[in-house]
């Protein structure tokens, strides 16, 4: 037998793998080279593609400010492309700048951009794209240029690989400056100085109008409203003039700061006209004049009508002129007889005192209430009003109007005594016509009930005698006895006051043996003794 080699059949199957894999990767490799030529070949070929990018750059058509100057300021964005390889159809295919963005900085420079980032579409090198930024100078800035930052970013085709149909697309950001010139000259800065014009009228403004530039003006036209205009002169830097204009100030406006377009026209030192319309002008009007009031005093009872007297004092800020001061009331059942006292013209930290005269209703209640004190004063031919004061004013309890006294009064059963009743006037004004009657019922009368006197000033007393009687049968203690006050007050009306009960005590009889008997029954019993002592035989002797 002829030996046989033995065949592996792992190596066999291994090597199999093996050359898969290897005939794979040479199949890529080949594939790989192939484009690379096809690429290396068109790149070599002159019509084969083309590329080319954007150029941009900025600049200030109008590049001159001035101080104090805040507004739009424009910037161009122009294009100055460059094809770089090969002849494109159109420049415009590699040389377009598209979706441009600006963002414009003003950092180390003391302008101040206040506008954001701005797109403003596609640049091409035919037609540049103009934008306004929002540009503030401050007004105390030197002259001279300064410089802000221009980032522009966009995107554009850099390569167009024509036999394959593809392109290469890129984005930039570029970063540009453009100059701003902040030029010499008159610059103008306009203050209120004062004014004496009140809420609601009308006075004169003060203005000052400062040249606060570099060079001096010929001529300055102060224009502040249509009919404020004043020539002010040749100023020369620093140098200041002041102008006087009306003002009215509105009814509703309030003791605030109020701004005034202002506009200063000049001529600077070579002659040319310019017109400052920056100055920033604010007026301040005077506050409505204050007034308040002090030392209230109060004489006002319910059902009565009294007197509420006060201190009135201006505080300003102005004089007031033909001043009237009237008196509101708390309520319907307060009135206020003369409501208005003309106090005449009242300066600055001036006081007078009012007097008013005040009735209050029985409906009232006693306790504090607010009054309002309103003043009128007259200005530039009308009349005005000020602020109006509020103050508490005290309200007393209902009182009677007199007082009545009579003392510890006795009356012995079946005997008559003298009573002493003293009146005395509580109001604060003098009463008239006065007549006290006084009332009794059983066992008490009086026969003489009635008494007359002229008149009572405030807090006279007057001493009014009266005869009161107490039956016999009368047991011994108090009685009630009214007495009421008719009069005439101070306004010439007809009053009667309030009935006063005062106590009458009934004592034991002063009398001897039948000092308790009424003398009608002692001589009864007198009559009946006599009788009696006849019937009596008499002793003979």
């Amino acid at each position: 037998m002829r030996p046989t080699r033995p065949r592996p059949a792992a190596a066999a199957g291994g090597g199999r793998v093996r050359l898969s894999a290897l005939v794979g990767l040479v199949i890529v490799v080949l594939a790989t080279a192939s484009l690379a030529g096809v690429v290396a070949g068109q790149s070599d070929g002159p019509t084969s593609g083309y590329g080319g990018n954007p150029n941009l750059d900025v600049y200030a058509p109008s590049p001159t400010v001035s101080p104090g100057e805040a507004g739009p300021f424009t910037i161009q964005v122009a294009n100055d492309g460059a094809v770089t390889e090969g002849v494109p159809p159109t420049r415009e295919a590699v040389t377009t700048a598209r979706n441009v963005r600006v963002d414009v900085d003003a950092g180390g420079t003391p302008l101040s951009v206040t506008s954001g980032t701005q797109s403003i579409g596609s640049v091409t090198e035919n037609q540049p794209r103009s934008l306004r930024i929002d540009l503030e100078v401050p007004r105390d800035v030197e002259p001279g240029t300064y410089s802000l930052a221009v980032d522009l970013t966009y995107s554009f085709t850099d390569r167009v690989y024509r036999s394959l149909l593809i392109t290469s697309e890129e984005s930039r950001t570029v970063t540009r400056t453009v100059d701003v010139v902040v030029e010499d000259g008159p610059l103008f800065a306009v203050r209120t100085v004062g004014t004496d014009a009140q809420v609601g009228g009308s006075g004169t403004a003060t203005v000052a109008v400062e040249n606060v530039g570099t060079e001096p003006s010929q001529q300055v036209t102060f224009d502040a409203a249509p009919e404020a205009v004043a020539a002010v002169g040749p100023l020369a830097p620093g140098e200041t003039a002041t102008v006087e204009y009306g003002l009215d100030v509105n009814p509703d406006a309030t003791g605030r700061s109020y701004p005034i377009d202002a506009t200063v026209e000049f001529e600077d030192a070579d002659g040319l006209a310019g017109v400052d319309e920056q100055p920033s002008l604010q007026v301040t009007p005077l506050p409505e004049p204050t007034v308040i009031v002090m030392d209230v005093d109060a004489s006002v009872n319910v059902e009565e009508e009294g007197s509420l007297e006060a201190t009135v004092v201006n505080e300003g800020p102005a004089a007031l002129d033909n001043a009237v001061v009237s008196l509101e009331p708390p309520s319907a059942n307060v009135e206020v007889i003369e409501p208005e006292v003309a106090v005449g013209d009242l300066a600055v930290g001036e006081s007078t005192a009012v007097s008013f005269d005040v009735e209050v209703a029985s409906a009232a209640r006693a306790g504090p209430r607010q009054f309002t004190l309103a003043t009128a004063y007259e200005q530039d031919g009308e009349m005005r009003t000020a602020d109006r004061a509020r103050f508490r004013a005290e309200v007393g309890p209902e009182r009677d109007a007199f007082a009545v006294d009579t003392g510890n009064v006795t009356v012995p059963a079946g005997e008559t005594s003298r009573i002493t009743v003293r009146v005395t006037n509580q109001l604060d004004e003098p009463v008239t016509d006065v007549s006290a009657k006084l009332f009794a019922s059983s066992p008490l009368s009086a026969a003489d009930d009635e008494a007359y006197v002229a008149s009572l000033s405030p807090g006279e007393t007057v001493e009014i005698p009266f005869r009161i009687s107490a039956d016999g049968a009368a047991l011994t203690k108090d009685y009630p006895v009214s007495i009421d006050v008719q009069y005439v007050d101070a306004d010439g009306e007809t009053r009667l006051s309030d009935s006063y009960r005062r106590p009458v005590t009934v004592v034991e009889p002063t009398g001897g043996l039948f000092g308790f008997l009424p003398p009608v029954r002692l001589l009864a019993v007198g009559g009946l003794v006599a009788a009696a002592l006849a019937l009596v035989p008499l002793r003979r002797s």
